[in-house]
């Protein structure tokens, strides 16, 4: 009896093709996360390994002053990283609360004017903030999602992003000076033997025995730290750019220039007094931005147009009154047709 009702049950290959025919080949997002944090996390970890127990020994064993200070700046070079790092991902401060409008609006149930009611957090959100599918809440002047760490880069935390990029810069560069130094002994890189370097002639030579399994991974490691060198420098000098122009990455995409300040009010509002910006390169300390993230003053925006071959810079107030007076001309037009068909 018990054996007959187990063969009712679906076998092996009626599930397997129940599987194949509900298959979902649409990646998932949020997966993304958990591999971007895996990768800098080993990035990261195998690095400073292999240059405390191979590289530095072997490249600067014979002169002690000299290995103790290369070994402190690999200390260094680790605790910015991951104080940036951390400082980036516990950014709760840049989330978008129920409670935020009744700190600012306390009399009021409605929205406030330039907020917008966020229909999947169900919360008024203010001006410059964005909802995000991934982390599924509302932040705070964002500007985009970092996979590296799994968060929002927002008001609060773009400072930690800056100096986390900026020490990322260093941090690759460096290892790659140091694994390129120890290559150049079994693989000159100033020759014909430099063609090793390219990763499928290394798998190539490393199956066929030509180099020995420690300078493959070297190699492969070497080519995974200039992508990160070069993706680095890419949002660096993007981050510095928009920030130097008072925009997010979303305002600058869809031209809204709305917030636009000067030079330094731009530069405070991330990075807080400029006085003490050196400083935050060796230590990332609270700074006291302008402003709060919720409260945005609008400023006198500019719009670009083209008129008969031109291009004409206008202000906002301009472009609205040129609009209306083509409305006004348009619906006079439009009179006197009506009265001369009659």
């Amino acid at each position: 009896m018990e054996v007959r009702e187990r063969r009712k049950g679906p076998t092996l290959k009626e599930k397997l093709t129940e599987h194949y025919h509900n298959r979902n080949f649409k990646p998932d997002k949020r997966r993304a996360n958990t591999l971007g944090r895996n990768f800098f996390w080993g990035m990261t970890i195998t690095l400073f390994f292999e240059s405390q127990f191979v590289l530095i020994p072997h490249l600067y064993g014979d002169n002690l002053f000299v290995m103790v200070g290369v070994i402190a700046l690999v200390w260094f070079t680790l605790f910015e990283s991951t104080i940036n790092w951390m400082g980036t991902y516990f950014a709760e401060n840049s989330l978008v609360t129920a409670s935020d409008k009744a700190k600012y609006f306390p009399d009021t149930t409605e929205t406030p004017p330039g907020w917008k009611n966020c229909s999947i957090c169900q919360v008024d959100a203010p001006p410059r903030s964005h909802h995000c599918v991934l982390c599924n809440k509302c932040v705070l002047k964002r500007d985009h999602h970092c996979f590296f760490t799994g968060t929002c880069v927002g008001f609060y935390n773009q400072r930690f992003f800056v100096m986390f990029c900026f020490y990322m810069i260093w941090g690759n560069a460096f290892a790659l000076f140091l694994q390129l130094s120890y290559l150049n002994e079994s693989i000159p890189v100033f020759s014909s033997e430099a063609v090793t370097f390219i990763p499928l002639v290394a798998v190539y030579r490393f199956l066929v025995g030509q180099i020995t399994f420690g300078s493959f991974f070297l190699i492969i490691h070497a080519c995974f730290c200039v992508i990160c060198l070069i993706a680095a420098i890419f949002f660096s000098a993007w981050q510095i750019l928009i920030i130097s122009q008072g925009l997010t990455s979303f305002e600058a995409w869809k031209q809204i220039r709305s917030y636009q300040g000067t030079y330094s009010e731009n530069f405070k509002s991330v990075f807080g007094s400029l006085c003490y910006f050196p400083l935050q390169f060796l230590f990332p300390f609270k700074v006291d931005q302008n402003g709060n993230g919720y409260i945005w003053e609008e400023r006198n925006q500019r719009v670009f147009c083209q008129c008969f071959g031109l291009h004409i810079t206008l202000t906002a107030s301009e472009w609205k009154w040129i609009c209306m007076r083509s409305e006004e001309r348009t619906s006079q037009r439009k009179l006197r047709m009506h009265t001369a068909d009659e």
